[in-house]
């Protein structure tokens, strides 16, 4: 028989999916006209995953490691599909592939999700959708779409719903609850940034703890373990689902600079006394945000706006921006009216929202100040695990940005299904006092915020006091009134427009409840929360034009026609042609197969398609190092078109950024200054810098519109060492490279040395790359007695094995950051293959645990089918 579905009562959801996926649709326009918002961190991201990308086009496999920055590293956390979870390929779907693709998306989701959490807290449709504008509009969000953060954003969105599966959960609704708890936490996981969900699982946590108390109070004991144990279990099969992600990272995390260095001392020889199992705590709270920075959830601009520059008086420019943080991209603002309902929800809500809810937000407060509440950082890094693995605590303020519309709606919920509420002389007498006192507070900002705030940075504090006490003293302290004076004149201006927004929201909320005429109290609040919420965003992610072209938008492209190689990257690939004829024969082979069965619109891309093949069999059919002299540590355009002795990434491997410190600096330094001083003496400088040609660099980029200096001194691939020193520590190893002539002898612990039998060094013979690949390498090899070759690769151990003459042979850590390996004499062939065993056993958990929870969401689905009452004939 055919099941009866109220279809009336799905049209509000209809709606709402509907409003939600136009409304952000329309801040990002420009994606309907075939542009793409120009991203940096995005714009980066290309750089670090090109040659994983063109690895998994040309071989149709994941290469899980990358030669492309930093010498060498693991995928991991660069480039890596995870395809064995099957909830991969819907959030891909959803996120790339739902109507038109574009940053909108993200908003979607979150949006979605939200729109999900308020249904489950008996939020109607309409309120839920009002909800979710303010939820999703947050300045926070499309401020980390700009920035490129897509992947912090993507984890944000999916805990709404997460939220709202552990609620249903802990009120009874054990299979239903744990359901969406498992899923959604399982794409949550999947978006692949564990600091937010680190911070959710605090919030968690802190909800879990009252529920606690009140099943003690209620004594309800079995039931809260019933309802925890549900939770557990769904939480370990989010996490199964994602096994193939989280196992590898937290291997390789170990190992990366986030884990706890083997060195005990500096580069400067002195006992390293900042030493711990993860960041250094000046690192990891270097974006923290201020304490009176915090209006800016009210006062959007109480410290100014995106890092950048700002016109204070005709002709004169200061930084917009004048916070504790080193720069931003945009506050943290919430919406005036949002916040103002937020503060009375604690006078109004029950129990069961106001306690965790309060507490919560507490607590992240103290989390996002960071530094400024360095007491407390402390606490958590001393005692909280894996805190320490995590920088810029300012982001701990999502879960207030979560809180906020939740208490808002839930507010306004209340109200509409009671209006009697409005009557209550006690209740009304506790807002009059609690919203009077908060409107009064943002008035006396608005008078007086040259009394209450300062209204410079301390790095601006320090060029004053220079100027001050110089020669230019009271041109000094001209100017400094005139950039307090624009400051203040910012920061007025937003408190008074706050208060305006909550006078006219309060007024609004107020005649609409008592009419009882819900869907205008939403559709009004929704054009004044919007409109509130979209003027401040556009200050920071705006689609405006300038001289009839967008300024942050650019014509939508194939995902990787980012780059076209520039002079310096042109002399680099015509040199290796030229010493290599073969291979300029295969590239244009190749490019001639690519421009076969071009479409017009492909062509109209011809130019990016042309360097792309080009420089894509170039990489994979040459082993060799670039160093970019320009930043080289924080930039990924290099690793786009060449194997990068730099990079951009946050979790390097631990041992190469010791490398970093120790001596690859002292080396760029050597190099910028020879060709500060005319370049005469280049080579020679080349032929002193050791630890560069230890890594190969054949190339030094110093312009991007010259060409490269070529470096004859590179030592090549592989190379056999005459004498090995042994040594016992990682201390000793690092400060051994600077006696060692590196081409003819190496450094190795001796914990290494017994790994592999001992060391046979005094051998000679030569050992040539013959095929490239990011997983495996191939050499010959003529060895004419037994010996020890040095390899240019970076050493880890999870992963890669050695075959020579096809038997698998141990090789060790050398050099500090380099792999070694004991060669007999007469081998022919040696194979180095990145086959990490836990990448195949956690995908196999992966595709078994996300199979399994899809077919017990899709049996969950059926049954509730199978319940619904049958249509009458």
């Amino acid at each position: 028989m055919l099941k009866q579905i109220d279809f009336k009562a799905w049209i509000p959801h209809i709606i709402a999916v509907l409003l939600l996926y136009i409304v952000p649709l329309i801040y990002f326009s420009p994606a309907i006209e075939g542009y793409s918002l120009v991203q940096g961190d995005i714009s980066s991201f290309k750089g670090m995953s090109k040659s994983t990308h063109d690895h998994r086009e040309t071989y149709e496999e994941e290469p899980l490691w990358t030669n492309a920055l930093f010498g060498g590293m693991p995928a991991y956390q660069v480039s890596v599909v995870y395809g064995s979870n099957l909830f991969y390929h819907i959030d891909r779907f959803v996120i790339n592939k739902l109507f038109i693709n574009g940053p909108h998306n993200l908003l979607f989701v979150a949006g979605i999700c939200f729109y999900i959490l308020m249904l489950v807290l008996g939020v109607g449709p309409w309120l839920a959708i009002l909800g979710s504008f303010g939820f999703m509009l947050s300045s926070y969000f499309p401020i980390l779409i700009e920035a490129g953060h897509n992947s912090k954003l993507h984890a944000i969105g999916y805990l709404p719903a997460a939220l709202a599966g552990f609620i249903l959960t802990y009120r009874g609704k054990l299979m239903k609850g744990g359901l969406i708890f498992a899923v959604f936490m399982s794409f949550e996981i999947l978006s692949n940034h564990i600091q937010v969900t680190y911070y959710f699982a605090m919030m968690l946590i802190v909800f879990g703890c009252y529920f606690l108390v009140d099943a003690i109070k209620n004594k309800t004991i079995p039931d809260f373990v019933k309802r925890t144990s549900v939770i557990v279990i769904a939480g370990v099969i989010a996490i199964l689902c994602n096994a193939d992600m989280l196992w590898n990272t937290y291997q390789y995390t170990k190992e990366s600079m986030r884990g706890k260095s083997e060195l005990t001392i500096a580069p400067n020889g002195q006992k390293n006394e900042n030493q711990t199992s993860g960041l250094d705590i000046d690192y990891l709270t270097q974006w923290s945000y201020g304490i009176s920075e915090t209006w800016s959830l009210i006062v959007p601009e109480i410290k100014g706006g995106a890092s950048g520059a700002a016109e204070y008086e005709r002709g004169r420019q200061i930084n917009s921006y004048w916070g504790d943080q080193p720069f931003t991209s945009g506050p943290v603002y919430v919406g005036a009216f949002l916040l103002f309902l937020f503060l009375i929800s604690f006078f109004v809500l029950d129990g069961v929202y106001r306690w965790p809810i309060l507490i919560s937000t507490i607590l992240f407060f103290l989390v996002a100040w960071g530094r400024n509440a360095m007491w407390f950082t402390e606490l958590l890094v001393d005692y909280l695990p894996l805190y320490n693995k995590f920088r810029t605590p300012s982001m701990a303020l999502l879960i207030i940005e979560l809180m906020v519309p939740m208490s808002a709606m839930l507010v306004l919920n209340k109200f509409y299904q009671k209006p009697e509420l409005l009557k209550d002389k006690d209740l009304k007498k506790k807002l009059l006092i609690a919203g009077g006192s908060f409107i009064g507070v943002v008035l006396i900002i608005g008078l007086i915020p040259g009394t209450l705030f300062d209204f410079f940075s301390p790095q601006e504090m320090q060029q004053f006091d220079k100027m001050l006490a110089g020669a230019n003293a009271s041109q000094g302290s001209k100017m400094m009134e005139q950039i307090e004076e624009y400051r203040i004149g910012v920061v007025r201006g937003d408190a008074f427009r706050s208060i305006f927004i909550i006078l006219l929201g309060g007024a609004i909320s107020w005649y609409f409840i008592k009419k009882q005429q819900l869907k205008i109290l939403a559709i009004s609040l929704a054009v004044l929360i919007i409109g509130d919420l979209w003027m401040i965003d556009k200050r920071y992610v705006s689609n405006e034009k300038k001289r009839g072209k967008y300024e942050r938008w650019v014509k939508l492209k194939p995902y990787y026609y980012e780059h076209l190689p520039n002079t310096a990257d042109e002399s680099i690939l015509n040199g290796t042609v030229a010493l290599k004829p073969d291979l300029g024969q295969i590239i244009e082979q190749s490019v001639s197969e690519k421009r076969k069965g071009l479409s017009v619109k492909q062509k109209s891309n011809l130019n990016y398609i042309v360097n792309n093949e080009r420089y894509r069999v170039y990489n994979q059919n040459t082993n060799f190092r670039v160093f970019q002299i320009n930043n080289p540590f924080n930039e990924s355009r290099t690793s786009f078109f060449h194997k990068s002795v730099g990079g951009y990434s946050a979790v390097k491997m631990g041992n190469y950024q010791d490398f970093i410190d120790f001596y690859l600096n002292q080396e760029l330094q050597s190099i910028i200054g020879s060709l500060k001083n005319g370049g005469q003496d280049i080579i020679q400088v080349l032929s002193e810098r050791k630890y560069l040609n230890m890594m190969n660099t054949k190339y030094i980029i110093y312009n991007p519109d010259a060409p490269a200096i070529e470096n004859p001194y590179a030592y090549g691939n592989a190379w056999f060492v005459q004498s090995v020193k042994l040594v016992e520590s990682a201390d000793e190893e690092i400060l051994a490279l600077k006696e060692l002539n590196l081409d003819k002898q190496a450094v190795i612990q001796s914990e290494f040395a017994d790994k592999i039998g001992g060391i046979k060094s005094g051998g000679n013979g030569a050992i040539e790359l013959i095929s490239y690949k990011d997983n495996e390498l191939i050499y010959s090899c003529k060895a004419n007695k037994d010996g020890f070759a040095v390899f240019s690769e970076i050493f880890y151990e999870n992963g890669w094995n050695v075959y020579i003459d096809g038997k698998l042979t141990p090789h060790a850590k050398v050099n500090y950051i380099l792999r070694g390996l004991n060669v007999p004499a007469g081998a022919k062939e040696i194979v180095f293959k990145f086959e990490p065993e836990s990448f195949k056993r956690s995908s196999m958990v992966s595709l078994a645990s996300s199979g399994l929870l899809m077919l017990l969401l899709f049996g969950f689905l059926f049954s509730q089918l199978k319940n619904l009452p049958e249509q009458k004939a």
